[in-house]
């Protein structure tokens, strides 16, 4: 849900996450990781959770998401 509330509607890539992360939860383990390892474990762990509140997949390689109104809406 934070990312969800602190993601702008529009275009963003995983990392922006990560920066939410660690600004919320310092200790959590995706907090430091590197930027590949990262975007790993985002696709994973968090993006199916994302997709399934709306948020769309855009593109493949660079991978990059898209926070939809309907993704607002599900908060």
């Amino acid at each position: 849900e934070a990312i969800i509330r602190e993601i702008p509607i529009g275009a963003f890539k995983s990392t922006d996450c990560q920066k939410i992360i660690k600004r919320k939860w310092r200790n959590h383990p995706m907090a430091n990781l590197d930027g590949p390892r990262f975007g790993q474990r985002f696709i994973k762990d968090i993006s199916p959770i994302l997709e399934k509140r709306g948020v769309a997949s855009t593109g493949k390689n660079p991978r990059r998401f898209e926070m939809t109104r309907k993704a607002k809406r599900s908060l």
